[in-house]
Formats: C-alpha cells, structure tokens, sequence
C-alpha cells in the first residue's frame, strides 16, 4: 500500500511539472521576414465586384517585403499576447486590372503596430513522445513540438503614400486624391503554426489580414467605393525563447540550459 501511494504521488507530481513547463519560457523575443498583398480602390477587381476579400487580386507582381519585431507572454497553456512591429511597403497599380483605364499606381511605406490575442487550437508540448533525443548539451524535449494558432487583435499603421496617374486620356471626376502622410486604425486575424526547435529558440509562419479603417492606404477613393482597403501580411519568424525567474520575470542575461 504504501508503495502504491508513493508511486501514485511521484505521477501526481510529474503530472504537475508537465502542466507548467510552458511557464519556464513564457517570454519570447521574435524577429521575421515577409510580404504583404495590398487590396483596395488601386486595381484589381471593380470596387462594385465581389472580390472574396481580395484573394481574387493577388499579385505577385505588387507583393512587397516587410520586416517585423516582436514580443509575446504566455498567459497561459493555450494562450498568448503578442506585441507586433512591422515596418511594410505596400503598392498597387490599375494596370491589368478592371480599371486599367484610368492609369493610376502608389507606393506606401508604413509602419504598422498591433497588439494581439493568441489561442492555440493545437498546444505546444502536448504530449510525451515515444522516444528520447539527445544531443550535445543532453536531454531535448521528449514532447511534440508542434502547435497551431487562431489569433485576432487591434491596432494601427501610420503611413506615407505616393500616388501618379499614367493615363492623359483619362479625366478624374470621382476620385478623392489624398497622398502624403496618414494614420489608421486597423483590425487583424489570422492563423499561426509555431515549431519548437529546442529550449532556447523556435520558428513559426503566420498569416493575417489586416482591415484598415480608413479607405486611403492607398491614397485613393471614389464615391463608389463602399468598402475600406485591406491587406494580408504573410510573416515567417525566428523566437527566442526567454527563460522566467521562480517570481515570473524574463531572465535575459545569464545562460541556461
């Protein structure tokens, strides 16, 4: 009996250890690359048309790069806030479009800044593998290290945009113009897979689209638009994954592991 109750506490108690372990890293530094795809009121499909969100417009030619920093807390297992830094080029052209006709093209540089929710629909670490790795430094993780992520959030982008018309025939009786420097709020959503590589770093790909509260990203509207310009932003990333104190604070300067 008393052999079965000390077995019983000794998997009580690495029951226990095996539901915290997301505690120990749950600060991460993350650094990424990628591009964004721009659908508005500047070419593409007809503002009047049902376009699917813009996933009938995407352009490779128009695809532009981006740089993204970033910071994420674990609040819990399955769930995170994450703080976003996204220098991004945004353009568009009506050439080859519905609207080819009129000749216009923009180039927007923005700095985007979000602060978003994240929920794993799959955890990280889920459950325990059926063999152990090893490498140099020892033991790895004998849990999956794979997770997948729903994710949505609030925030803004301030951005400069430059906007021509290459078109001489064409004479402007609808459009509002406004280049130059603005700001707009933005709301985002999206899905995120995240892969552990070992304690200290992991890798993840996401993909969002951002609906901006204002129909200027571009710099253009016309009287018949009836919708706000939106884009997706695709990002593949590298995490540091920090280390917490036994009183829950990151621990950037020493080594561990």
């Amino acid at each position: 009996m008393r052999k079965c109750l000390i077995i019983f506490f000794l998997l009580l108690l690495s029951h226990t250890a095996m539901a915290q372990r997301w505690k120990i890293t749950r600060y991460e530094a993350i650094a990424g690359i990628g591009f964004a795809n721009y659908f508005g009121d500047i070419g593409g499909t007809s503002p009047t048309k049902n376009n699917l969100f813009g996933l009938r417009d995407i352009n490779l030619l128009t695809t532009r790069p981006a740089l993204m920093v970033g910071a994420r807390y674990k609040t819990s297992e399955v769930n995170a806030i994450k703080l976003n830094l996204v220098l991004l080029m945004i353009s568009g052209t009506d050439k080859g479009g519905d609207n080819a006709y009129r000749g216009y093209r923009f180039n927007t540089f923005g700095l985007e800044h979000t602060l978003q929710y994240e929920h794993a629909i799959i955890k990280e670490e889920r459950r325990r593998s059926s063999f152990a790795i090893y490498n140099r430094r020892g033991l790895l993780s004998t849990y999956s290290n794979k997770g997948l992520y729903v994710f949505g959030g609030l925030g803004g982008i301030v951005h400069y945009t430059g906007i021509k018309r290459n078109s001489s025939d064409y004479v402007p009786r609808i459009d509002i113009v406004k280049d130059g420097f603005h700001y707009a709020a933005t709301a985002l959503g999206g899905v995120m897979v995240k892969l552990i590589y070992d304690n200290r770093y992991a890798f993840s790909a996401e993909i969002g689209l951002r609906y901006v509260f204002s129909d200027y990203l571009d710099g253009f509207s016309t009287s018949v638009s009836r919708f706000n310009d939106i884009y997706y932003y695709t990002n593949f990333s590298i995490i540091y994954r920090i280390k917490t104190s036994r009183k829950g604070y990151p621990i950037l300067f020493r080594r561990y592991y």
